[in-house]
């Protein structure tokens, strides 16, 4: 969801109610999923063929001498002696989750396909040691190769294949992780997927899971899956999504609503959702929460959808999560709040930022994620992709109702309070690209606030340190947009009207729209307009710098020999604050989408915004101070508040818009 495109939202008479139809859908839906017997084999992974370029093949096949590591489909044909090696990022078998979160007892390695191969079962643990745990070579009879484990499979590691033809084009047609089914399990997932704005990616997604569905057989998985979205966009209709539904491929159920923002609209796609299950008296074993900008492979929606089959606990899943537009480049593998991050050691609840997991990490060897073999509990995961079972929803309740950033954050961490933890299942992964503006920082700080207040933090000095900090350094660049953006943030926290109350959603896009008046002033400039700017301002005896418009450093510029497009990953310069030249020119950068504001300092009506929006912050920051103790009253009571389905049903019936059908499908099989 854009921040661009939450302007101008369609007003109209509400209109009857989605839940009757959405439990048609699903009644029909359970009568047609196929549940599984006790010793039915079940596939827990297959091969990831979806790589999407020639320079991350080794993401998902070992490269090599002889190694066949492009395989974009199967089957795929090996020469005699050439080999295929599983031991990548995305084909690597972590079993942990299965020993620790599941019934599996036992595993099975198994090879289909003509002609003679050898087929050898690695393990490698997290500190690189490799042993082998079994091989087995065919002959041309066609029968299925299979190396086997009982349920005392090493504990802590990944788990490869190295498959090598013994014959003249020897054909793989699959190779597959599979197990006998523990017990019965009726095997329902329900994909709860969320959209305002970006109708074409949710249409590509399924596009893209379309064109997967033929690599290889996943069948049952999209028989016993359905997928409910709402799309809150202005004006979409059947025809938007008749490419999603036409073959029968998905069970799929497209409505409209209340554009709520991310958090609002999943609260509100769980409220019809949770309605719908009562009414056709049927409840899944797991749901899916699903972000709309993700880039996700059908292999990893039925991997994590096998993986919750025979649950022993409540423990929430969720995924790596790589950069979109670098695929090799960990963002977060899940994430803590508010602790161990920003210099804070102590681990309390006491700082307003995430400490994202393996963030930054750069896949470029087994070495890089052999760690990923031993179990991962983050503290929290995002609704990017965050599976559960849907036993919990009731004991878990709703998001809060943040328009969007941080209601991920809270879910988790009430999950973890209600003894639900959260791991991270390295069998899967999603790229999806972070973003950042005013606006997202206004809500991701107003949010994370709360978030804070609401679990743990009981003194009010760590918080009032950063907004301190926060002035320092908008002072320390003249920055007034930025004093106006955090004194607006402790504005609203101590008026207690913005947040968590009926009537969120018009607040905060009048809040959006107030900040991308700060956005319309930047620019792209090219990097030699940013340089001459620099070096003449030296040359006038004056001082212009080059500062990110987020978190700067006074002191310590950003050097002015990078260009805007190297703005996410420059040096800076260290400056002596005590010796620095007044400014008289600064250019600020927002290295998410390489835009610059120039302004100059000195002017007399620029020292005065400065001024104003300093002494309101320092006013807010003081009035923060005093009011703490209420201040974190009111918002446990409000969160606890928006947690209940009464609340957001009370929110939409006092929504404009229209909740009506747009198009629903069943699997035709």
């Amino acid at each position: 969801m854009t921040l661009l495109s939450l302007r101008n939202a369609a007003m109209s008479k509400p209109e009857g109610d989605i839940t009757p139809q959405l439990a048609a859908f699903l009644t029909s839906w359970a009568q047609r999923t196929r549940p599984l017997s006790t010793g039915d084999t079940v596939t827990l992974q297959g091969l990831d063929c979806t790589n999407p370029g020639p320079d991350t093949q080794d993401l998902y096949f070992a490269t090599g001498a002889d190694h066949l590591s492009n395989v974009s489909a199967l089957p795929a044909t090996l020469a005699n002696q050439d080999f295929l090696c599983t031991d990548s990022l995305r084909n690597a078998f972590f079993p942990e989750i299965f020993r620790k979160h599941t019934a599996v007892n036992n595993l099975h390695l198994v090879l289909r396909g003509k002609g003679r191969f050898h087929l050898a079962l690695r393990a490698h643990d997290t500190e690189g040691s490799t042993r082998l745990l079994g091989d087995t070579a065919s002959s041309d009879t066609g029968a299925p190769l299979r190396v086997s484990l009982g349920a005392d499979w090493p504990e802590a590691v990944r788990m490869s294949a190295l498959v090598q033809g013994r014959s003249g084009k020897s054909r793989l047609d699959s190779l597959t992780w599979e197990t006998a089914a523990p017990r019965e399990a009726e095997g329902r997932m329900v994909v709860l997927l969320r959209t305002f704005g970006r109708t074409r990616d949710v249409v590509a997604l399924f596009a893209k899971l379309r064109r997967e569905a033929a690599l290889g057989d996943y069948g049952h998985f999209l028989r016993n899956t359905a997928f409910v979205i709402l799309d809150a966009s202005n004006g979409v209709g059947k025809r938007d999504y008749a490419s999603v539904t036409a073959g029968g491929l998905f069970n799929v159920f497209t409505y409209a609503g209340a554009n709520l923002g991310g958090g609002g609209n999943m609260s509100q796609v769980m409220l019809h959702a949770r309605a719908a299950f009562e009414q056709a008296g049927m409840t899944p074993d797991e749901v899916l929460l699903l972000d709309d900008d993700l880039t996700v492979s059908l292999e990893s929606l039925r991997r994590n959808w096998a993986a919750s089959l025979f649950r022993t606990d409540t423990t929430m899943f969720t995924l790596p999560v790589f950069r979109q537009n670098n695929h090799r480049v960990l963002w977060e593998d899940g994430s803590m709040w508010g602790r161990f991050a920003g210099g804070s050691i102590s681990g309390k609840r006491e700082v307003i930022r995430p400490r994202f997991l393996r963030h930054g990490r750069t896949i470029e060897s087994t070495a890089d994620f052999q760690d990923m073999a031993a179990a991962h509990y983050p503290e929290y995961s995002t609704f990017i992709f965050q599976s559960l079972p849907a036993a919990i929803l009731p004991d878990m309740g709703y998001p809060a109702a943040f328009f969007l950033r941080g209601d991920d954050i809270e879910y988790s961490l009430r999950g973890r309070r209600l003894g639900h933890s959260v791991l991270s299942n390295p069998n899967l992964a999603s790229w999806h690209e972070p973003a950042h503006s005013y606006g997202q920082e206004y809500m991701s700080i107003s949010h994370g606030l709360i978030v804070n207040l609401c679990y743990g933090q009981e003194d009010a000095g760590t918080m009032v340190q950063f907004f301190l900090q926060r002035a320092l350094s908008h002072l320390g660049v003249a920055d007034p947009m930025g004093l106006e953006l955090y004194a607006t943030i402790l504005e609203d926290i101590c008026s207690k009207e913005m947040f968590l109350a009926h009537g969120f959603a018009p607040r905060y896009l009048e809040r959006l729209a107030y900040f991308r008046g700060f956005e319309k002033k930047f620019e792209q400039l090219p990097p030699e307009i940013i340089f001459e700017i620099l070096e003449q301002g030296d040359a006038r005896h004056g001082q212009a710098e080059h500062h990110f418009f987020l978190y700067m450093m006074p002191d310590r510029p950003v050097d002015r020999s990078t260009g805007a497009k190297k703005a996410r990953k420059s040096k800076t310069m260290r400056r002596d604050t005590a010796s620095r030249i007044p400014l008289t020119q600064v250019i600020l950068t927002n290295p998410n989408n390489w835009t610059q504001y120039i302004y100059r300092p000195q002017e007399a009506a620029h020292g005065v915004a400065v001024a104003r929006a300093a002494a309101r912050l320092y006013a807010r920051i003081e009035q923060f101070s005093d009011q703490f103790d209420n201040l974190k009253d009111h918002y446990r009571r409000q969160l606890d508040e928006t947690m209940r389905a009464d609340f957001w049903r009370k929110e939409l019936q006092e929504r404009p818009e229209t909740i009506s059908l747009i198009t629903s499908g069943q699997r035709n099989d």
